[in-house]
């Protein structure tokens, strides 16, 4: 009985110590909702979603890609400075111009893919940008080469596919 007792006590006790949960507050076109996460969670993927915004990434001091697929509803991006450590970026099905502002918040920042019609033109400076390996901008509607500041030396790979280039 005290083997028992002794082994639901150590779980309870790990359990609490080693899964901590932090909440997301997801703004929607719905409302407002809370997502449970763990706090030394990696990735977060919305797929779908009728996500307008992320509050309280910066409480993911592990977090290092977000996937953003098909979630239309995001019209300001700016959320995505709180995510310090991101590593991995993709956007997909955006619809309208964004503002690419935020990236430079991301200095650890190694790949962003954004899908989608994101605007004629784009111009980006990537003088915060140093581990930034990857940049894509697929599927849309760029019609001119994208205006790229301060390139980053570790920049290797520009992805242009199926814009009116």
């Amino acid at each position: 009985m005290y083997k028992f007792i002794f082994i639901v006590i150590f779980y309870l006790i790990n359990f609490s110590v080693f899964s901590q949960q932090v909440a997301l507050t997801l703004k929607t076109t719905k409302g407002n909702e809370t997502q449970y996460v763990d706090a030394d969670i990696t990735e977060l993927s919305y797929v779908k979603n009728y996500i307008t915004r992320i509050e309280g990434l910066d409480q993911l001091k592990q977090l290092q890609s977000i996937i953003l697929d098909k979630t239309a509803f995001i019209e300001d991006y700016s959320f995505l400075r709180d995510a310090h450590g991101l590593r991995k970026l993709v956007i997909v099905g955006v619809a309208s111009e964004i503002d690419l502002s935020f990236i430079k918040y991301l200095p650890d920042l190694e790949m962003m893919v954004i899908f989608g019609n994101i605007g004629s033109g784009i111009k980006l400076d990537l003088s915060y940008n140093v581990r930034l390996e990857y940049l894509a901008f697929c599927n849309g509607s760029l019609e001119s080469f994208p205006e790229i500041l301060n390139v980053p030396k570790t920049l290797r790979y520009l992805n242009l596919i199926n814009n009116k280039i």
